[in-house]
């Protein structure tokens, strides 16, 4: 890859990035999920340099498959929050959570923030099936429990169903 499809490559990536930033940081709730997409946005391209770059010389052909794989994530982790930005279980859990899982890098990987994001997604949606199923009383106390020892939706899930012995019902499947 020649250096001007390189630039245009990363050019379009910032431009994602800086809309995705003007997108996360409307309807911010804390200051530590203020601070998350300004990571995310910041070490993209960082993060593709320091897993393609190789002797002497980045490897473009990876890099350029790095980059483009970075920014499908990035499309999927602005759908999520456009959808889920306003709601408290996605501010107060599954974003610090996945915030945390990440660390404090600034070269952050998003395939793997947009699956972190996803999985809290799947565990909160068992949980909401759960208390259709079976009470929002008694599975709201477990949540808590549950939610307090791991931090996040996808474990409280699985702690829930493995401690107690419930299902969720599955499609196709009758209660």
């Amino acid at each position: 890859m020649n250096n001007t499809k390189r630039h245009a490559v990363i050019g379009s990536t910032l431009l994602k990035i800086s809309l995705l930033l003007a997108c996360l940081a409307a309807p911010a709730a804390s200051a530590q999920s203020a601070t998350f997409p300004r990571q995310l946005g910041d070490g993209l391209v960082a993060f593709c340099e320091a897993q393609w770059s190789g002797r002497e010389e980045l490897e473009t052909r990876l890099f350029t498959a790095c980059v483009r794989e970075q920014q499908q994530a990035l499309d999927r982790l602005e759908s999520v929050h456009r959808q889920y930005s306003r709601q408290s279980f996605y501010q107060q859990v599954a974003l610090p959570f996945c915030r945390f899982e990440q660390g404090r890098d600034v070269a952050v990987n998003l395939v793997q923030v947009s699956f972190c994001l996803e999985n809290e997604l799947a565990g909160y949606r068992e949980i909401q099936q759960l208390r259709s199923r079976y009470g929002s009383g008694r599975i709201d106390t477990l949540t808590s429990s549950a939610l307090s020892r791991s931090g996040s939706w996808a474990a409280a899930a699985s702690l829930i169903k493995r401690e107690t012995g419930l299902k969720t019902i599955r499609r196709g499947e009758s209660s």
